[in-house]
């Protein structure tokens, strides 16, 4: 499966991801002093951490607070930047088989309206684009023993869109940090 994003004539690859080239490994690199001076280098530093924690008790609070406002905020754009996807359905074709036509009957009706479920929460959800006649398709086959489908769906985001639902996060968040910092004067 190839995943890949992309605006205009700028698109890059999101599955599967290169694979980075492996590092060498040198003999000398792990010699008794280089070992020793190490484990020297991460006892000092984590000295100097329980230093900090120690001093910035409070503080890792007031992070984890701010850092969950962060997380919730961002989860409340979801539902704006959903409904901004475009969906594009250019192929739904399943053809339901069984081995025998009672069965095939209970999963064409299981699978058609699954279907017309997963239409309505599409078309609810983003921007779905008017299916025309024959586009989706649910046929039972009562010669074959297997269960076939052929989907090819598009989504996209214009980038417009993206720019909006990032202006109205960071108004949000100015918003947000606006009234923690009112509150701790």
């Amino acid at each position: 499966m190839l995943v890949r994003a992309g605006a205009g004539p700028i698109s890059f690859r999101l599955l599967p991801k290169k694979e980075k080239k492996k590092k060498r490994v040198r003999l000398s690199s792990y010699s008794y002093r280089r070992h020793q001076k190490r484990l020297e280098k991460d006892r000092a530093g984590k000295k100097t951490e329980k230093k900090k924690k120690k001093k910035s008790g409070d503080e890792s609070t007031g992070e984890l607070i701010s850092l969950f406002d962060k997380i919730k905020l961002g989860i409340g754009m979801l539902p704006e930047l959903s409904r901004r996807i475009r969906t594009r359905i250019k192929r739904f074709s399943i053809r339901v088989g069984g081995p025998d036509a009672a069965a095939v009957g209970k999963r064409f009706g299981l699978i058609s309206g699954a279907a017309g479920l997963l239409f309505e929460a599409l078309d609810e959800a983003t921007r779905l684009k008017p299916l025309s006649p024959g586009q989706a398709t649910v046929t039972p086959d009562f010669c074959s023993e297997e269960l076939s489908a052929q989907l090819d769906l598009v989504f996209s985001i214009p980038v417009g869109s993206v720019l909006a639902v990032g202006l109205i996060f960071l108004i949000r968040f100015a918003k947000l940090k606006s009234s923690k910092s009112a509150a701790l004067s």
